[in-house]
């Protein structure tokens, strides 16, 4: 059992060095990436969140909290919708800003009409009609709807990064879609933030 775990963990830090000489890349900021919270926003809102980037650029920062469950089903915020009932959807929370608005992320690699691609397979609306077509549509992509987003001003996102509030990483279904998203945040900084030290030492 020791060797077994001790094999694990040699194959974990070649794993990681390999990513630190040759993934920088995956890790700078950017629509498709992942903020991971670190302990310089404990205290906060964003404590312990894990955000999914739709926007970044000159005007500022749009994204996702994809890590916190609302107790309350979709169709209670939704009681008007057509299609919800019986489904069972969860509500999540996207952030603070605007908690009236909602937005989806489904899981599709085609178009959807209304929805704009994020990341491989991953597409984002803000568009009623884009939910009532996917409620329509029995063989429909899943997806998870979000109460209210989190927003950053021009260069304050920026300025963040700069004091290790976030730890940028890369994104993939399971991350931005979590089954499990109690324990997502733990298991992002515990495999990122040591990375991600290794990349920057590298530059």
């Amino acid at each position: 059992m020791t060797l077994c775990r001790s094999r694990w963990r040699l194959g974990l830090l070649v794993g990681l060095g390999f990513l630190a000489a040759n993934a920088a890349a995956a890790f700078e900021v950017g629509p498709g990436r992942l903020l991971v919270a670190t302990d310089e926003v404990r205290g906060t809102v964003f404590a312990e969140a894990v955000i999914f980037l739709l926007e970044y650029g000159p005007e500022g920062a749009v994204g996702l909290i994809v890590n916190r469950p609302l107790s309350a089903p979709l169709e209670s915020l939704l009681p008007d919708v057509t299609g919800l009932s019986g489904r069972g959807d969860r509500a999540w929370l996207g952030g603070p800003v605007s908690p009236g608005e909602l937005l989806l992320l489904v899981h599709s690699d085609e178009p959807i009409e209304g929805a704009s691609r994020v990341a491989p397979g991953i597409l984002a609306s803000r568009s009623a009609a884009t939910l009532t077509a996917l409620l329509a549509d029995a063989s429909a992509p899943s997806f998870r709807a979000y109460a209210g987003y989190s927003g950053w001003g021009p260069r304050q996102l920026d300025v963040e990064l700069a004091r290790g509030a976030w730890v940028v990483a890369p994104a993939e279904r399971a991350t931005v879609f979590p089954e499990q998203p109690a324990s997502l945040w733990q298991r992002l900084l515990r495999l990122f933030q040591p990375l991600r030290a290794a990349i920057q030492s590298r530059s």
